[in-house]
């Protein structure tokens, strides 16, 4: 591939390369097939085929996970891989972040929940670990349902 094609791809955005992804898989059968191959999965199903079930249903290779927003490839998804906080971030009042805060000028701690510059103002609720810490929950992934938007919830 050449470096003007590479760094084309790498400069365009994420909605631009799926809408040029679509396009090729509609105009021409052997891209459709190879994205196939990188997307897809037979489904968990498939084994029916053996049965006299011709049906050529696909599941998803990669999925995004509804708890730490990581995406993660679906034959590899063993316990602990996941590991995130499943509880809130709340208000530290007692961290030095606030010893020099004035609501009226700032706004209310609570506003700042996700500006990287006042994370060190905030724990989990879950296990009153600070924002940066790794995750106190790890289980496997779990997809996130189509169309939900679930906050990152620290790895």
């Amino acid at each position: 591939m050449s470096s003007d094609l590479t760094d084309a791809i790498d400069a365009a955005t994420a909605s631009r390369l799926r809408m040029v992804l679509h396009q090729l898989c509609e105009d021409s059968s052997e891209a459709k097939n190879l994205v196939t191959k990188a997307l897809l999965l037979p489904s968990a199903e498939s084994n029916l085929s053996a049965l006299g079930d011709t049906t050529s249903r696909k599941r998803k290779r990669y999925e995004v996970c509804k708890n730490c927003n990581k995406e993660y490839e679906v034959e590899r998804n063993n316990h602990g891989n996941c590991v995130y906080h499943p509880g809130e971030k709340i208000v530290d009042y007692e961290s030095s972040m606030w010893d020099d805060h004035d609501d009226k000028t700032h706004g209310a701690p609570e506003m700042h929940e996700d500006d990287p510059d006042f994370q060190d103002g905030f724990n989990w609720s879950c296990c009153e670990g600070e924002i940066a810490s790794k995750g106190c929950e790890t289980t496997k992934h779990e997809p996130k349902v189509s169309g939900s938007r679930s906050k990152k919830r620290g790895s």
